[in-house]
């Protein structure tokens, strides 16, 4: 075989390589993912080493003192330590400084960094993100804190758990809010109280922002959720004029592997008339539940379609009063809606009805009569820290 003609079907060999995984990339189907603990991330990748970071923020610690009275210090506190991979975090130094007692009880106060170095480990909880400080061998986390109390010099150590809600993605800081229940070795103190928060300064590489968010991976068996929102329904080429009705909707399923779902019951109620509808009946009807869901994309949109779950076609009977005759509608739910991640107040996923895209067909007004909108809100379930639909 001559060299050229080789290198010809080399290079047509290479080309049908990489088409085949362009075309697969481009082809591969939405899923749905769900988290359960967060993750260190530097520009939205995982942490794969510990990043040197620094940080500032305040302390409040509060005590008993030599005669029962509270004993508090605020002061300005200083660190340094490391972030990541993965979860783990550790404070190697940490200063305090510029101390006034909060209670006026406690003169002259200084705080002291007890047992360092300190390890670090990001969870969950209710749904939120934290960072727990626990002890790397020498000794649990605390605080020593001397003061002079009603003219006696008085000195005690605290330590125990400590543990902060903290925030940062984007271009905003990570803060934690701090606080703590700590045991302290004078018999007569009790326990101490710790709380401030913390602002880290990700001064080590600062085209590279250091942020914390949910570590998501693919949803593997099935998951139950809940969805809330308005939807209306309108038959727009019935054959008396346009009839519909807007109601409020609650749905119960599950979101599965592979993009699958499933919608189990699919509650309507609280209907108001649309179009040409003068009353709407008091709550709107749909038939053959269960219904089959499941995500694909559509120009580059991440959508959700409802299929036949085998009971038949899945419908929203529309039933209202018009110039006083009573109408009975229905239209097909087998429409699609896009899918949106990223609510904030719960970290779950909006389902939005496009109607000017997608429409459906009805019983009255045939193919393409049908005009879906609205918005559904999927909040993340209990046992998630966050849910998402991704390519």
């Amino acid at each position: 075989m001559k060299p050229i003609y080789r290198a010809v079907l080399v290079a047509f060999a290479v080309t049908l390589s990489i088409s085949a995984v362009t075309a697969s990339s481009a082809f591969a189907a939405p899923e749905w993912y769900s988290a359960v603990t967060p993750q260190w991330q530097l520009g939205g990748t995982p942490v794969s080493e510990a990043v040197p970071t620094t940080w500032k923020g305040k302390f409040d610690a509060t005590i008993a003192g030599p005669f029962g009275e509270v004993v508090a210090a605020e002061c300005n506190d200083s660190g340094e330590g490391s972030s990541g991979p993965g979860t783990v975090g550790k404070v190697t130094k940490l200063t305090f400084a510029k101390c006034a007692s909060s209670s006026k009880t406690c003169e002259n106060p200084t705080m002291e960094a007890a047992d360092l170095p300190w390890n670090t480990e990001l969870y969950a909880s209710a749904g939120t993100m934290r960072d727990n400080i626990i002890e790397s061998g020498k000794g649990a986390p605390g605080y020593t804190i001397e003061c002079t109390v009603t003219g006696i010099k008085y000195a005690d150590k605290c330590t125990g758990s400590i543990s902060g809600r903290i925030k940062g993605e984007g271009l905003a800081p990570v803060t934690a809010t701090l606080a703590g229940k700590l045991t302290c070795t004078n018999k007569v103190s009790g326990s101490g109280v710790i709380e401030g928060t913390q602002e880290l300064e990700d001064s080590a590489r600062p085209l590279r922002i250091l942020e914390v968010h949910p570590a998501f991976n693919k949803v593997t068996s099935a998951i139950e959720v809940k969805a809330k929102g308005e939807v209306s329904v309108t038959d727009t080429k019935y054959p008396a004029g346009a009839v519909g009705e807007k109601c409020k909707v609650e749905t119960t399923g599950t979101v599965e592997a592979g993009g699958a779902g499933k919608i189990t019951s699919y509650s309507v109620g609280s209907c108001t008339p649309l179009a040409n509808c003068e009353l709407s009946g008091l709550r709107g009807k749909v038939s053959n539940l269960p219904w089959k869901t499941e995500l694909y994309e559509a120009s580059g949109t991440v959508r959700d379609r409802i299929i036949s779950g085998g009971s038949g076609t899945p419908e929203f009977r529309i039933e209202c009063s018009r110039f006083s005759v009573f109408v009975e509608d229905s239209c097909s739910l087998s429409t699609t809606t896009g899918m949106a991640n990223g609510l904030e107040e719960n970290n779950g996923v909006i389902a939005r009805f496009d109607s000017s895209s997608n429409t459906t067909s009805c019983a009255g007004g045939g193919s393409e009569a049908g005009k879906v909108e609205g918005e559904l809100k999927i909040p993340r379930p209990e046992s998630l820290l966050a849910l998402a639909v991704k390519k």
